[in-house]
This record gives structure tokens, C-alpha cells and sequence, in this order.
């Protein structure tokens, strides 16, 4: 490690940073990219190997940037471009990041609704007959509000 003054980088390694640092941002967002399309197009599954780059990228995304804010001599002794640039990726990034979510929480909402609606067919199915209800009827003409009720019998003890 070259440095000019111990303990502060010189401006050639800290542009080297920021440079990995950018193009590590704008894989992360290519990747994102391509997921959201995924998902857009209902085949959030179609390249596994995807998903797979998107976690290793993430996390050597995380690692870096812990790396850069623990070193604010780094921050200082950049070229002003390249932080730019850096606002300017992962300004991008986070946008594409927020869609990619939107589309999880869709995606997330639809799955919890068929689950939720094919227990509730589940459930009905299982629930078996009803009794005789009001004026001898059967079935769901009768069926209380409340799903929990308890029905009322009436024993006879002469029987």
C-alpha cells in the first residue's frame, strides 16, 4: 500500500478503489436488472446462476462500502469525478433496487393471496355436511355468519 503520509492513501489507490467500487455498483444494478425482467415476465426462477451472482455481488457490495466509511482519509484523497460518478451509480442502483423490491412485494402478495384463497378451499372441503338447518334445509342456505359457531342441540333424555 503506497501512501503519502501514514495512515492516509494516496490518490492513485483511492481512485483504484472507487474505481472497483463503481463497477462493482453497476454489475450489482446489470444484475438487478436482469432479475427484475424475470420477474416482469413471471419466471423469477429463469437463471438461477443470476440470483446466485446477485447475492456474491451484494455482499462484496456491503463489504466495500463498510470499508470506504470506515476510511474517510479514502473519501478525502479521491478524485471529485469519480465520487461523482460513485453518487451517480449508486444513485442508479438504489432506483433499480426500489423497483426490484416493488416487484417482490407484488409478486410476494399474489403468492400469500392463492395460498390463503386455496385454504380456504381446503378448509371448506373438509368442513363435511351440515346438519338440517331452519325448515329442513341443508347446506349453505343456513350456514351461520361466524365460521366458529357452535350449533345448538337438543337432546331428548326419553329416547
Amino acid at each position: 500500500m503506497t501512501q503519502t503520509r501514514p495512515g492516509i492513501p494516496d490518490r492513485a489507490e483511492a481512485d483504484e478503489r472507487f474505481s472497483d467500487l463503481i463497477t462493482l455498483t453497476q454489475r450489482l444494478t446489470a444484475v438487478l436488472t436482469e432479475r427484475q425482467e424475470a420477474l416482469r415476465s413471471n419466471n423469477p426462477l429463469a437463471n438461477p446462476a443470476a440470483h446466485d451472482d446477485m447475492l456474491k455481488l451484494a455482499n462484496l457490495y456491503r463489504a466495500e462500502i463498510q470499508r470506504v466509511r470506515a476510511d474517510r482519509t479514502l473519501v478525502a484523497a479521491v478524485d471529485p469525478k469519480l465520487r461523482q460518478t460513485l453518487k451517480s451509480a449508486t444513485r442508479a442502483f438504489e432506483a433499480t433496487l426500489g423497483l426490484y423490491l416493488q416487484g417482490l412485494d407484488a409478486i410476494s402478495a399474489v403468492t400469500e393471496g392463492l395460498v390463503r384463497a386455496i385454504g380456504e378451499e381446503v378448509a371448506a372441503a373438509r368442513a363435511g355436511p351440515a346438519g338440517y338447518g331452519p325448515r329442513g334445509r341443508t347446506g349453505a342456505a343456513h350456514t351461520p355468519a361466524r365460521t366458529n359457531a357452535q350449533a345448538a342441540i337438543a337432546l331428548n333424555q326419553k329416547a
